[in-house]
């Protein structure tokens, strides 16, 4: 069985619009009707903020009715719903998104009427409006599931307020920051306790040991090698180097002959050598 939503998100609080047309709507005080709210765009384009001789300037108060009109032939939007104020003036559009779910209702002949809620302060998409109607259903069912995940983060919010007084606040970083600050909080993950390795893991460990050996004495026998190409006799200390202390002279060796074993995880090198003449 679906649970039924709140009452506080399936009314509409009317008491700051007393005296006004959205006053008359009963039902959304009660519930009875579908509604939702949206913002105006492109007000920046049309009457919006302009002066009128009779009305001053064209912002429309709190609580007016507006009215929603149907464009089909927009070359850009065939979805396109207009925003007009007394039927004179031309306000702006309602958003891509919402104008998709409302325009197949509103061409079934489904009835939709409109409020202003907040007249904005003449900048682009401050001026908010609520959408009242049959025409509104598919609208009113998001903004439930909205107001059930918005209900959900409040509640995680509140066990992550509690759970401060258990594990300090350092232990937790901020992962969602929007225009206000700081909407959201998550836990770091902390890490794992290390277990004690497995043998399987202890083998694998060792095989590799065993291979990074290999390899370095491989390396040094491709050294010992190379060196064994070497002339028998070459002047390896300069003959007017004075400067070499005497202990040293004659232990630079010319490596004569190699011969290199190998076998899975050993290498014997042996190196017969013998002084420089001196």
């Amino acid at each position: 069985m679906q649970e039924q939503p709140p009452i506080e998100d399936q009314t509409f609080d009317l008491t700051p619009y007393a005296n006004t047309d959205l006053a008359l709507e009963a039902g959304l005080g009660e519930g009875d009707e579908f509604w939702a709210t949206t913002s105006v765009a492109g007000l920046q384009f049309y009457a919006y903020g302009t002066h009128d001789e009779l009305v001053g300037e064209v912002i429309p108060p709190p609580g007016d009715r507006l009215t929603i009109m149907r464009r089909p032939e927009n070359y850009a939007d065939a979805n396109a719903c207009e925003v007009w104020w007394r039927n004179c003036f031309h306000l702006g559009h309602l958003p891509r998104g919402v104008a998709a779910e409302l325009a197949p209702a509103l061409d079934a002949g489904k009835g939709l009427r409109a409020y202003v809620i907040d007249p904005g302060d003449g900048s682009t998409w401050s001026v908010r409006l609520v959408l009242v109607g049959s025409a509104a259903e598919a609208l009113h069912g998001r903004r439930l599931k909205q107001a059930a995940a918005d209900r959900r983060y409040r509640e995680k919010e509140e066990i992550w307020l509690a759970s401060l007084t258990v594990w300090p606040e350092e232990s937790y970083r901020d992962v969602y920051v929007g225009k206000g600050g700081v909407i959201g909080w998550a836990p770091l993950r902390r890490r794992p306790v290390p277990r004690p390795p497995t043998e399987r893991q202890q083998a694998a460990a060792l095989a590799f040991e065993q291979r990074q050996e290999l390899a370095r004495r491989r390396r040094a026998a491709d050294a010992v090698f190379a060196f064994s190409l070497a002339p028998e006799e070459r002047e390896t200390v300069p003959a007017d180097a004075d400067d070499i202390e005497e202990d040293l002279l004659g232990t630079f060796h010319l490596i004569k002959d190699a011969d290199v074993e190998f076998d899975e995880f050993e290498i014997r090198v042996v190196v017969v050598a013998r002084d420089l003449p001196q």
